[in-house]
């Protein structure tokens, strides 16, 4: 009898795991779910993104969908609409902002542009997209480091003024460039950049894949890179102009990449399927 006992209890016991592993799984499922819904609602915030949509980019049924964007709308991560276009919420906000106090992007590119300053000897800056603007967060320099150059960072340059702002806005198709150009029309008039100067600049850093500029004494090479997350990143390099002709330009775009092989995600097949 007691032997039937323990019997019963292993079973249990086994029962008792295989739910709890179960459970877990499902858990963890869950998550990464909301984590694809998430980004895909990062990737649409300006202009907010239907559940059909959701359903027809994430693959999921509609009723996943809406119980995960539910879920999303009730913790203050996402917010829905008066359309029932679904945004990021101001708790996703809230978080962006810490995280902007010391942005894990500059722990993990700080080392690759340490070692980059060193080998073109000039200044390394990194930028991120912010709507649509490009936010300088850090710097890394082989030598001390010049007072304008210091000021760019914690900047917001509008895309397509600036090296890496005009690397990250060519990386847009045309119809997002002109609805850009229409909403700080009066900006860029400010630069005396016109939207054919603009479409132009963006057309020869889209055939070369880099951005070039040389102003005043200063030369610089800007090229745009995936973070792994929603967004876009730039990287510039800065030195000299007599140090940087534009002959030399394509070598050091090339060196850039070179150094950040190692931090741009590889795309799954599935992904570059879905594009």
């Amino acid at each position: 009898m007691s032997v039937h006992c323990r019997h019963d209890g292993e079973r249990t016991s086994a029962s008792v795991q295989t739910a709890e592993t179960v459970a877990h799984s499902h858990g963890v499922q869950s998550l990464e779910r909301a984590i694809v819904v998430l980004r895909l609602l990062a990737k649409h915030h300006a202009s907010g993104i239907s559940l059909a949509s959701i359903v027809a980019k994430t693959g999921l049924d509609r009723t996943t969908a809406y119980r995960i964007a539910s879920s999303l709308v009730e913790s203050g991560m996402a917010s829905r609409g008066p359309e029932k276009e679904y945004r990021l919420g101001i708790e996703t906000m809230v978080l962006g902002m810490t995280a902007m106090q010391r942005p894990p992007l500059i722990d993990r590119c700080a080392p690759m542009m340490k070692r980059l300053a060193r080998q073109s000897g000039g200044y390394v800056l990194l930028c991120i997209q912010s709507g649509d603007y490009a936010h300088c967060l850090h710097m890394e320099s082989a030598e001390p480091q010049m007072p304008e150059l210091r000021s760019y960072v914690g900047m917001m340059r509008l895309l397509g003024i600036g090296i890496s702002g005009a690397a990250l806005l060519a990386r847009y198709p045309d119809h997002y460039i002109r609805d850009h150009y229409s909403r700080h029309r009066a900006e860029y008039h400010k630069h005396r950049m016109t939207e054919s100067k603009l479409c132009g600049l963006l057309e020869r850093i889209r055939s070369t894949d880099f951005a070039y500029v040389h102003p005043r004494q200063m030369a610089g090479v800007g090229i745009a890179f995936e973070t792994g997350s929603c967004g876009l990143a730039g990287l510039n390099v800065i030195v000299h102009a007599s140090e940087l002709p534009f002959s030399r330009a394509p070598a050091v775009a090339s060196m850039m990449r070179e150094h950040l092989v190692d931090l741009v995600p590889k795309e799954s097949p599935s992904s570059a399927t879905a594009r």
